[in-house]
């Protein structure tokens, strides 16, 4: 019990993710790869996934930057034609393009445990957390069917803008609008 009262539950801080609007980007936090590259829309085929993260390349003071910070990693999913997201309330137009989306981002990390939900089947839209097995269903925002998990994961607002090249690349509008990370940081806080 004394050691109890001393943890700090995160709360805010798992709404804040270095997706978060910075200055130093006003058209948005560009989304890369593991490797710097910036992400386009044509990098990926229907029903394709790539793990991406904020392009900030600042270290943060816990040393971490966009790519290395453990909040960072999302899942970019390219859709398949005819296949439409139902989208929670207040996240119609979290993908891309706004009205009827292609593209959809989602926090990489189970909504459980904090396991990497990567796995995806692109016949059911289904993302697989293999820690524990719980399922997401893409087309209902990552909406949880099966296994721990009773909160769906994260989606990132995205949006498209031309670089300096010509060339198209994703961008984060925002930050997550929820609570990234296992479920039990959120039980009980006050409203």
């Amino acid at each position: 019990a004394l050691v109890g009262g001393m943890i700090k539950k995160p709360d805010e801080d798992l709404k804040r993710t270095l997706y978060a609007k910075n200055p130093a980007f006003p058209n948005g936090v560009p989304i890369v790869y593991a490797d710097w590259r910036r992400v386009g829309p044509d990098d990926l085929l229907p029903g394709g996934l790539a793990t991406v993260f904020p392009g900030i390349r600042a270290e943060t003071s816990w040393g971490t930057n966009g790519v290395t910070d453990a909040s960072s990693p999302t899942l970019l999913i390219r859709l398949k034609p005819g296949q439409t997201v139902k989208a929670r309330k207040g996240q119609a137009g979290f993908g891309w393009p706004a009205e009827n989306p292609e593209f959809v981002a989602f926090s990489k990390i189970c909504t459980h445990a904090g396991c990497p939900a990567s796995l995806y089947d692109q016949v059911t839209t289904k993302l697989l957390c293999p820690c524990h097995q719980s399922q997401f269903v893409v087309l209902e925002d990552a909406k949880p069917v099966f296994g721990p998990a009773t909160r769906a994961l994260p989606k990132l607002p995205i949006d498209v803008v031309v670089g300096d090249d010509g060339s198209q690349y994703f961008v984060a509008r925002s930050d997550f609008q929820e609570a990234i990370g296992p479920a039990f940081w959120t039980r009980g806080r006050k409203k």
